[in-house]
Formats: C-alpha cells, structure tokens, sequence
C-alpha cells in the first residue's frame, strides 16, 4: 500500500504516535508518504512556558518522502491509496478546508482527542475509554498508540551522579501548563528518604516553582529530548513510574512506555471533563488513586512507599507490566492491526 499521513511535529504523546505509526508501516514493506502544514509545527500558546524550548520532530521524517500542503487539493497529486490522519488535542483539522475537500481515497482517522466531523470514512480511537467517552455510534476500532521497545540496557544513573542502589521515582512530561499536578511532588516530599531520587524529563515553571517550595531533596530535572535512546536510558534509570496529568489521559503514552521498559506505575484520576483512560492501559487499579484533588497524595504516597519497600511485589508488578506493554504496545504490534484495518477498508 502506498499510505498518506498527514501528521503533526510536536513532542506529545500524538506526535510521537504518528512517527511511531509511520516507521512501523514502513518496515512492514509499505510506501509512507508523510503529509503536513503550517499547523503541524509546535507553536507557544498559553498552555505551554514561553521559557521553555518547543522542540519539534520534523527532522525525524527526513528519510520519509514527504510533502507540505497548502491546499486540500493537492493530497490528490500523490497517488496514495488511503490517508490516515491523527487528531490529537486541537478541535480542527490541520489543515483548513479539509472537510470541503474532495479526495479520490479513504480517510482513516485517529481520533487521540478532537471534535468528530464528518470527513473520516473510517475512525481508530487509541483507547475503549476515549471511543466511549465520545459516545461512538458510527464504525470504530480500538488500537492502542504504538511504543518505541527497550532500545538499550545503559541508563543515566552515572551521568546524574546517581548511585547504583539508589530507589528512583521517575517521571517524563511535556513542559505543558494545562496537564500539571503536585500530587506526585507533595507525594514524593512524604517518601524522602537517604538514596531516594525524584528525576523528570521536560518541566516546567510549575514543577521548578513547586520543587523549590517544597525543598525536594535529591530532585534532578533533565530537558526534554527527541532522542529515542536517550529517552530509553532515562526510562531505564527509575524503578517506579510516577504518572501525573490533571487531565487524564485519552491513552498515556508515558504510562506504556514506562511499562515497556518494566517500570511498574502509581497514577490517580484526573479532570471529570477529560477521558481517563490510565486503568485501561495499565490493565488493573490496585495503584490507582481514584481522587482528582491535592490532598490524595496521602493515597498516591502510600502506593509508592508499598512498591518500594515491597520487592515481591514490586517484581510481580513489574513483570505483569512488562509483558502486557510488549504484547498491546509495540509499534510493530500495533502497525500490523493498523494494515489489517487499512486492508479491510480497502477491499
């Protein structure tokens, strides 16, 4: 199949599903034509710290055939048999007067979060949660966001000057206003202890602002990267992952990564107005705080100190965990059931 994407360059969690997706198809012996706009490059809104660098992951299609589009029009001029396009958190297409065009193959939409029209011949929501949350009555499947594997058995403990035997917490986050939470700070703050770390990729004013007034001890703040290997050693430098959203999740990337490198996780409910797909991921809530306020970070703190103090448990978790991210959350997993949908869709 020669397959369109019309993509987005940001570093969430649908940016990077879209890249993932993309490289899977190719490796599967499929065309890959990436499609995107002015709208596809990451912008500095009031969601995000204007301090803080926006990286952008359009250099990781640079070996893709790829094309910029100003007009709807001009999808027609490649020859492409199907066009997926992933919604993520913006209500509109990237790309105006997208539901007016006329195209001469079917849209497949993954719908990670957006106002559903009209166009999409065909919807893929990341999870049950989110396809339900959106009251679907038209044709859907459910296939979870793709997850880069383990890439590399180093880690950054070195590099941080974190010792060996160290018990770490650990968190990665795009530096975003809107998703911020103190429960896992305040929950950390009640779990310091001697070799005891707290480490986060990508923060924010927020985090900085609140890291301070706490006076969190042995708190270490890393940048956000792109760098797949980088990003697989700091997941390999933690021994829990600590998930905060305010929001909620329409999937958790960072939860099914976290896993994928056998990280058991501690998460908590977020936003009644936003899908809370985090159980559905992990695929059980005995670490689950079923509150949305600042105070359930006594629950949230008693998670972490039972997985840490725990080691049967810990590694009990810690196996179940792994092997349900590489059964559900492999890229090349989830690519496949995407060429099966796309097949279905075109015979």
């Amino acid at each position: 199949m020669r397959i369109g994407m019309l993509v987005s360059f940001g570093i969430g969690g649908a940016d990077k599903s879209c890249y993932y997706l993309a490289k899977g198809l190719r490796e599967l012996g499929h065309d890959v034509v990436i499609f995107y706009t002015e709208m596809s490059f990451p912008k500095v809104s009031v969601q995000w710290d204007d301090d803080y660098e926006m990286l952008s992951r359009f250099d990781s299609y640079k070996d893709f055939e790829s094309h910029q589009i100003t007009d709807v029009n001009q999808f027609n001029e490649h020859n492409i048999d199907l066009l997926n396009t992933h919604r993520s958190g913006d209500d509109f297409w990237l790309i105006p007067g997208f539901e007016q065009g006329n195209y001469n193959f079917p849209i497949v939409e993954t719908n990670i979060h957006g106002t559903l029209l009209t166009k999409a011949d065909y919807r893929i929501f990341p999870s049950q949660t989110m396809a339900d949350f959106k009251k679907i009555t038209i044709p859907y499947t459910v296939i979870y966001n793709p997850i880069m594997p383990k890439l590399t058995e180093t880690d950054l403990r070195e590099e941080l000057g974190i010792p060996k035997d160290a018990f770490v917490y650990g968190k990665i986050s795009r530096a975003s206003n809107d998703i911020f939470t103190p429960i896992t700070y305040l929950a950390y703050k009640k779990c310091e202890a001697p070799n005891v770390y707290f480490i986060q990729m990508g923060i924010n004013k927020a985090t900085e602002d609140i890291a301070q007034r706490l006076n969190l001890k042995n708190f270490i703040a890393i940048d956000q990267s792109l760098d797949e290997n980088r990003i697989s050693q700091f997941y390999n430098t933690f021994d829990l992952y600590c998930h905060g959203n305010s929001l909620g999740e329409t999937f958790g990337n960072t939860i099914a990564e976290a896993m994928i490198h056998g990280k058991p996780v501690v998460s908590h409910l977020g936003a009644k107005m936003w899908p809370q797909a985090q159980c559905e991921v992990i695929g059980k809530d005995n670490y689950f705080v079923r509150r949305n306020d600042n105070y359930a970070y006594e629950e949230y703190q008693n998670f972490m100190r039972l997985l840490k103090d725990n080691k049967e448990e810990y590694l009990s978790f810690q196996a179940y965990c792994k092997d349900r991210a590489e059964k559900l959350f492999d890229y090349r997993v989830v690519s496949q059931k995407y060429v099966n949908v796309f097949h279905k869709i075109l015979l």
